[in-house]
Order: structure tokens, then C-alpha cells, then sequence
């Protein structure tokens, strides 16, 4: 069996709850189920036996010299916008916070997005929350859907946020890191296996808008604290 998300992903949708039950029922009697982070490895084979890690590899390849890399003071943030679980909300309000000490730092965002839709806590939209922030004629965020090209973005950015409530394994995350972006992400289980908390990016407690802004804000004005972490990365 092979699981793309994290092993208590069925449990956060009701119409997934009858899959704990499938899994009790299956996993047991397979020579193998495959999962993509050590955590979630862990608490398999602690319900279900056999249980492993299945690598991620990383296509990506980087001669990028990261002593010749300027600090654009650009935040990167991917993924499909339309989920819930993606939460760019949370990505906008760090960054107004941000942009408040950090008036030159710039925010791309890349995938999917739709501004009406109302997915987020208090059945609001993008379109309400740019609002809320301010930053609905900002020139400073970028939106800028799917890319089929990802090097030259990962090339220029500075940092890398993720800002999900779960994930399976965010390879965005890992693709960035070989182009020397730290990556700050509010924690989730499993995520300790591509960031180490204070070497190579930072792990913010979920929700904790401030917290992650701090650090931003600390990154993108410590050039020798930047270098440091994207050598780590």
C-alpha cells in the first residue's frame, strides 16, 4: 500500500473517517505499506506492522554558488491555492508584518489560487483577507499560478514558507533547499525530516502569525545568518 499523505490525514474529513477503518483491516495482511515520512512510518508500524519510508527523490540539480547569491528579499510560497489546507491566508498575514519592517521584501506566490472562493476560517476569501491586510494593491505580492518552471524562482528567492494545517511530504520544501532557500513552515508531524529547527529553516508552532514573521524578518536582515542556513539547506 502506498500513502501520499500523512497517516492521520483520514481523520481531519469525515467522508475519509471509513479509510481508518479499511487501513485496520488491510495493513496488517500486506508485506509492505509505504509512507512518506519517518513519523508517519512510525505510527504505522506501531497500528499495522511493515511499515517503511518511502524516499523522495529530488530531480532538481544546483551549481548555484551560494556566496554570488543576493539576498532578493524574496518569500516564496507554492502550492494549490484552492485548498483549504494550503491556508494562504496565514501566508499574506505574515507577510503584512513583514512588510512592515521589511518595506523592500517581496511575496511570490505560485499555483492555483481563486480569490471568491470562501474557504477560509470565518467563510472567508483571498479577495477578503487581501483586504483585511491591505495588501489588495500591493505591488510587493505576487500571484503567479502554476509554473512549469520552478528553477528560476527557487534561484531568486530567499526563503521558502510552507503554511499548511497537514501535508504529506511538501517537495517544494526540498527542491528550494537545493537552490540554498531555508524553509520556515508552521509544524506539522513529519516535516522535522527535511527542516532541523534552527540550522537549516524554522519550525513555528501552527497559527502563530508573529512568531513567523519575526523570523522572516530576522533572515532577510541578517545576510551572514542568510548565507549560513542556505549553506545548511
Amino acid at each position: 500500500a502506498l500513502n501520499h499523505e500523512c497517516f492521520f490525514a483520514p481523520c481531519y474529513t469525515l467522508s475519509k473517517v471509513e479509510i481508518v477503518k479499511l487501513r485496520k483491516e488491510i495493513y496488517g495482511k500486506l508485506d509492505a505499506n509505504l509512507w512518506l515520512t519517518s513519523h508517519s512510518a512510525f505510527l504505522a508500524q506501531k497500528n499495522y506492522g511493515n511499515a517503511y519510508v518511502m524516499p523522495n527523490p529530488n530531480v532538481y540539480a544546483s551549481n548555484v554558488k551560494l556566496e554570488n547569491k543576493p539576498n532578493n528579499k524574496i518569500i516564496l510560497c507554492v502550492g494549490r491555492f484552492k485548498d483549504k489546507n494550503k491556508r494562504v491566508d496565514r501566508a499574506l498575514k505574515v507577510f503584512q508584518k513583514v512588510a512592515e519592517y521589511e518595506p523592500n521584501a517581496k511575496l511570490f506566490l505560485i499555483g492555483t489560487y481563486d480569490k471568491n472562493v470562501k474557504i477560509f476560517p470565518g467563510r472567508k476569501s483571498i479577495k477578503d483577507i487581501l483586504v483585511e491586510t491591505n495588501l489588495e494593491k500591493s505591488k510587493s505580492v505576487f500571484w503567479l499560478d502554476e509554473q512549469c518552471d520552478m528553477k528560476k524562482y527557487y534561484e531568486q528567492a530567499s526563503v521558502i514558507i510552507s503554511v499548511s494545517e497537514n501535508e504529506g511530504f511538501p517537495m517544494s520544501l526540498t527542491e528550494a533547499a537545493q537552490y540554498g532557500c531555508p524553509g520556515i513552515a508552521f509544524n506539522i508531524y513529519g516535516l522535522e525530516d527535511i527542516i532541523i529547527d534552527g540550522e537549516n529553516g524554522y519550525l513555528i508552532p501552527q497559527d502563530e502569525i508573529d512568531n513567523m514573521a519575526f523570523h522572516l524578518i530576522g533572515l532577510l536582515r541578517d545576510n551572514k545568518k542568510l548565507l549560513k542556513m542556505q549553506k545548511k539547506a
